[in-house]
C-alpha cells in the first residue's frame, strides 16, 4: 500500500448568510481549503437551520447561495 505524503493545509472559514424563515434561520458557511503554497484545492458551503428563532429578532445578510470568493 502506497501512502500519500502528509499536507498542510490553511482552512478559511466564514459566514456568507443569514436568512430568517418561518421555520428558523438558515445560517450559511463557507470553508476554502488551501495547501501552504496558496493555491485552493476545495471548497465546502455548510448550511445549518437554526429553529426557534423569531424572524423578526434575526438581522438578514448575505445571499441565500454564496457565489466563489
Amino acid at each position: 500500500m502506497v501512502n500519500d505524503p502528509i499536507m498542510s493545509m490553511y482552512l478559511e472559514t466564514y459566514i456568507a448568510s443569514v436568512v430568517p424563515r418561518k421555520i428558523g434561520t438558515f445560517v450559511t458557511s463557507v470553508t476554502t481549503y488551501n495547501r501552504n503554497d496558496g493555491k485552493c484545492v476545495a471548497k465546502s458551503w455548510m448550511v445549518a437551520l437554526i429553529s426557534g428563532l423569531d424572524p423578526c429578532a434575526v438581522i438578514p445578510f448575505g445571499v441565500p447561495n454564496p457565489t466563489r470568493r
